[in-house]
């Protein structure tokens, strides 16, 4: 079997020294930065390959030493850089720790690395970042729901949700028909797959509750809605759960912004740094939270303006047979309309007294009189 280090020089010269040091210099920012192996081999300017075992390879990393070059063999581990969050980066890692786990979180910002991986060195670093936050501010792990939302299917279950959320909701004992035909359509609405699909998206139970709250208080008494609306209305539901998180979230950092003003911490520079970045952070978090507002009122004027406009166009349609229901209870009327059925019936019935004889008829077809018909 051949040697690798067979071409290898025979002793180290003072030119070997200097390309070593050069190819040191110029490649020692590399990220790993080079290895005993390249130097070795670029020194000797031979083709064929050589590394650190040889005599030659030994001395030359030994007389380069004595310049402060000590690179790392071949089998030697090489950390890579650590990776650091910007400030972008981690404001994002704290707007959004309540509603998603840190891996999540590194998904998110790291979108283009295709083998992320939750031992990757920039999962690490927002995992760092993610603990380094208050417990307060993170997902609460223990509340966390991992059953899917199993929606009501029966009558009985539809009335219990409903009372969950709205006070002296339904009286099953004294429910009306009104109200079983709200039911059936509440069972539907929440059976739906849009529906499903977004309160299963939650995490917590509390996000579950808020949305299933506001879209049941919403809709239980509606039994009229189009697709359209109740896809409003799940939108509408979802921009509460917003809402409520994004003032959690201002809360949060204001405490933090009242804890980093207490006259009892030191004043250094790194605390002024905060304060503005906690400021910073305060103000985008109610700007977010009063544009949610602004959705949901938005949302909600135009889903009372649209069901309005049906519902009057409902009414108009049946209001002519309305206005003979009216009439029919009055008792002027309602004698008024028997004595003209009564009359159209006696007229009905001479007409067919009169065509009752096939003779009259040919003969008042043809125009014939009776003593013509007679004379023949």
């Amino acid at each position: 079997m051949k040697n690798i280090n067979s071409a290898a020089p025979d002793k180290v010269t003072k030119e070997h020294i200097d390309r070593a040091v050069e190819y040191y210099e110029l490649h020692k920012d590399d990220n790993p930065p080079p290895k005993a192996k390249e130097i070795i081999q670029y020194a000797s300017g031979s083709e064929v390959e050589i590394d650190a075992r040889c005599k030659f390879g030994k001395e030359l990393l030994e007389q380069i030493s004595t310049f402060g070059i000590f690179p790392n063999r071949s089998h030697q581990y090489a950390p890579k850089k650590k990776v650091k969050l910007t400030t972008e980066q981690e404001e994002f890692i704290q707007n959004n720790a309540c509603r998603m786990k840190w891996y999540d979180c590194a998904k998110q910002l790291f979108p283009k690395i295709k083998d992320l991986n939750p031992a990757s060195f920039e999962s690490r670093a927002v995992k760092s970042f993610y603990d380094s936050l208050p417990e307060n501010l993170k997902i609460d792990i223990a509340e966390e729901s991992d059953k899917k939302y199993s929606p009501p299917k029966t009558l009985e279950r539809a009335i219990v949700r409903v009372n969950k959320y709205i006070l002296e909701g339904i009286n099953k004992e004294k429910i009306t028909n009104s109200q079983k035909a709200n039911m059936g359509a509440l069972i539907k609405y929440l059976n739906g797959y849009r529906f499903l699909s977004q309160i299963n998206s939650y995490i917590k139970s509390d996000d579950r509750d808020a949305f299933e709250d506001c879209f049941i208080r919403y809709t239980f008494d509606k039994p009229d809605l189009t697709q359209e609306e109740i896809d409003q209305y799940i939108i509408l539901s979802s921009e509460v759960v917003i809402a409520r998180n994004t003032k959690d979230i201002v809360e949060m950092l204001q405490q933090q912004l009242r804890d980093a003003n207490d006259p009892s911490n030191d004043d250094s520079e790194s605390d002024k740094a905060m304060t503005m970045k906690l400021i910073e952070a305060i103000k985008n978090s109610q700007s977010e939270y009063n544009q949610c507002i602004g959705r949901q009122n938005a949302l909600i004027k135009t889903l009372k303006g649209d069901r309005a406009a049906r519902i009057k166009n409902k009414l108009e349609t049946n209001k002519s047979f309305a206005h003979v229901i009216d009439a029919w209870k009055v008792e002027e009327t309602r004698i008024k309309m028997l004595k003209f059925a009564e009359m159209r019936r006696s007229r009905m019935k001479e007409s067919i007294d009169h065509y009752q004889s096939m003779d009259d008829m040919t003969a008042e077809i043809f125009g014939l009189t009776e003593e013509e018909v007679l004379d023949g």
